[in-house]
């Protein structure tokens, strides 16, 4: 898994960047913060800067 999820009901993508979800705006192509998780919340907490959830979840 590369770390982004197609969120189906949102009809986006989203990137654990630590315990911190951003999901990613096709519209202003950018990473939008969206909630404080754990790591047990959460199946991918491999990304640690903005920089990758950009580079990651940009499609």
């Amino acid at each position: 898994m590369d770390g982004c999820t197609k969120n189906t009901r949102r009809r986006s993508i989203y990137c654990d960047i630590g315990v911190v979800r951003y999901y990613y705006d096709n519209t202003s192509q950018k990473c939008e913060s969206y909630a404080v998780l754990t790591c047990s919340d959460s199946d991918i907490c491999n990304y640690k800067t903005f920089e990758d959830c950009m580079k990651n979840c940009h499609h």
